[in-house]
């Protein structure tokens, strides 16, 4: 089972990063702004909260109060009293942005709110924080897709100054250049993840998937990887992700990088199984798996033909690779996948194979980069 905050678009701070970006949103934005109630002036709280796995934060606004203060008519007194559950009491709360300290982007929700708060707008440039506006005004003000999908468009515009592209998968491919060794050159995939057929019918329980061609394959130095992948995803629509494909160039000509791609449960058995080391990432509802010996052509047809029918495999992956004459796995979100690919582990296989000292080597060379 994979906790949702491994692959959560909004970054994975650590304790100490979370903590200083609360404790420094908090000096800037404790405090009350103007704002009006059924008409009336009003006097809101402006607060800083967090998020209950701690990985944004929000910026609330907030009245108390006695109704009697705004409300006059005693049949307005009755309607108001219902929709807050409360006999004198009022509690309106606005969720005015969200707070992303991973990426430095503030999320605007609630237009009319953060218009009030120009002077303090600066103060949150000031903290590093880049203001994008939803598209959607008014729209939801929970983390779900809707805002993920704003999360996602605000770091892939060109003109807002914040990173495309999640630490986690600079992660990943630093950490598949360490254990593979040698690799001087690799390939991107510019695609649109696969995704099921919606049914006809509330009865069709049919898990027919819609593949879509890939758009654009682009060749990179192994040491730009970074970089390019980064130059990639400025300006990439929603509906598409950038992935690794398993083709590499190294001084001994093409190789492979042996991939799986999982759809259920725990890969351990599986991957017991292959005995080879390699890299375990979390991408949001399963695992992938990168190999560190590469292979030529037939020893990459041999492996996908190897791991058939083994347990969470994902079978409809897999025959697409075969077709398209590569792997590939997914390395960024897109609209029908909004999960953060992330490293989990270092495979280590309990029999090492003949070459110890080599896999030995790979195997610390890794781990010291995933870190």
């Amino acid at each position: 089972m994979i906790d949702s905050w491994t692959t959560n678009m909004a970054g994975n701070p650590s304790g100490e990063e979370f903590e200083k970006a609360f404790s420094d949103a908090r000096e800037v934005f404790n405090g009350r702004i103007s704002g009006f109630f059924d008409s009336k002036p009003a006097k809101y709280d402006l607060k800083v909260g967090s998020a209950w796995d701690k990985e944004f934060l929000l910026l609330r606004s907030e009245l108390k109060g006695d109704l009697r203060d705004f409300i006059d008519e005693e049949e307005r007194l009755k309607y108001w009293r219902r929709f807050y559950r409360a006999y004198e009491t009022i509690l309106c709360c606005h969720t005015v942005a969200l707070l992303f300290p991973s990426v430095d982007v503030a999320l605007v929700i609630w237009e009319h709110d953060f218009d009030r708060i120009k002077a303090r707008k600066r103060k949150m440039e000031e903290l590093g924080y880049n203001v994008a506006r939803k598209k959607r005004k008014y729209g939801s003000t929970q983390w779900g897709n809707e805002n993920k999908l704003a999360l996602l468009s605000a770091l892939r515009d060109p003109k807002l100054g914040v990173k495309a592209v999640d630490r986690r998968a600079i992660q990943i491919l630093n950490s598949i250049f360490a254990g593979t060794f040698g690799v001087e050159s690799c390939v991107f995939a510019n695609y649109t993840p696969k995704h099921r057929r919606k049914p006809e019918d509330v009865y069709d329980d049919s898990e027919n998937w819609i593949v879509h061609k890939i758009k654009k394959l682009i060749e990179s130095p192994a040491r730009w990887a970074g970089g390019k992948l980064e130059d990639l995803c400025k300006g990439l629509p929603l509906t598409r992700a950038i992935g690794i494909s398993s083709v590499v160039q190294t001084k001994n000509g093409k190789r492979h990088i042996p991939m799986i791609d999982f759809n259920e449960g725990d890969p351990c058995e599986t991957l017991d199984k292959i005995g080879m080391p390699g890299l375990v990432v979390a991408s949001g509802q399963s695992y992938h798996f990168y190999g560190f010996d590469l292979q030529t052509d037939s020893e990459w047809k041999a492996f996908l033909g190897h791991i058939q029918y083994m347990p969470g495999v994902d079978e409809v992956w897999r025959e697409l690779q075969l077709k398209q004459g590569f792997s590939m796995l997914r390395l960024t979100p897109a609209r029908g996948k909004l999960y953060q690919p992330c490293l989990c582990r270092v495979y280590k296989p309990k029999d090492t194979g003949t070459d110890t000292n080599t896999r030995e080597k790979r195997l610390r060379v890794s781990e010291s980069v995933a870190a």
